[in-house]
């Protein structure tokens, strides 16, 4: 990010890694990848989808009108990415360190209600006829939501199990092994370094491209080193305030119905 040293070093990474997530749904093979805030659509297709949908609780409408377009047209729609110059700033309010911390979390918690999506998905899937395609784009939708407010929770719990409560009760057959748990963090953690690795090299490439700027090789150090701080500081809490504002706000998307008037014609006579 071009103003990597303007902002919280707490805000910097997440920003590295929430865009290292995205970098990843810039190619499918099936044609299913969804917007960041820019999109654009053809008149027919916009007509056919029945418009936009809309929730003022929730600024997903790029991610939504995507799968939206996907299950109205029985999964004939395709998105296709665009690959343009991007914009490489953090969020800074110019207030102060306090202020750009505030204002990071909320923006955070903001994008968390997103998850209303993964509702609308199976929604959708219960109300309609099996298309693969639509089916495909719901469970991504799950897909991005579910590793990041549940796997924090399970490996807690997990390793808590493995190397604290074994030392007091003896381990039960039926409890996955700390072996395999080990196992699958070390995954994890892997993967998580090889697609922010892969958006890094993107991005590098883009600041000496676009802004004649070298990216630091420290900025990937510093994304490892405060992984787990973002996780338990940010990533849970943002999700936790999103998802129970979405349930017990009984948000939804409602939809928007269009009434569009038509001009008489002129009278060619007259």
């Amino acid at each position: 990010m071009i103003n990597n040293h303007d902002v919280p070093v707490l805000n910097r990474t997440l920003d590295e890694l929430h865009a290292s997530v995205h970098s990843a749904n810039m190619i499918s093979v099936f044609d299913i990848t969804f917007p960041l805030s820019n999109y654009t659509f053809s008149y027919k297709l916009i007509k056919e989808m029945d418009y936009w949908d809309t929730c003022t609780d929730t600024i997903a409408d790029d991610y939504h009108t995507i799968l939206k377009s996907i299950w109205k047209t029985q999964g004939k729609a395709r998105s296709i990415p665009i690959f343009t110059p991007f914009n490489q700033v953090n969020l800074a309010t110019g207030k102060g360190y306090c202020s750009d911390m505030n204002a990071k979390f909320w923006q955070a918690e903001r994008h968390a209600t997103g998850v209303i999506d993964v509702a609308y998905g199976f929604n959708m899937i219960e109300k309609n006829p099996f298309e693969w395609r639509s089916f495909l784009s719901a469970i991504i939708t799950f897909d991005t939501y579910l590793p990041a407010a549940t796997l924090p929770w399970a490996m807690i719990s997990l390793v808590y199990q493995g190397l604290i409560l074994s030392q007091y009760e003896k381990e039960s057959a039926e409890v996955i092994s700390f072996f395999y748990v080990n196992i699958f963090i070390n995954y994890i953690g892997f993967a998580t370094f090889f697609i922010y690795l892969f958006y890094f090299l993107i991005k590098k490439e883009a600041s000496e491209v676009l802004y004649n700027k070298q990216e630091s090789w420290w900025r990937i150090v510093e994304v490892m080193l405060l992984l787990a701080i973002n996780t338990f500081l940010v990533n849970i809490p943002c999700l936790t305030i999103g998802s129970f504002s979405v349930l017990f706000a009984n948000k939804e998307f409602d939809r928007s119905d269009k009434v569009l008037d038509k001009k008489p014609a002129l009278d060619s006579t007259a």
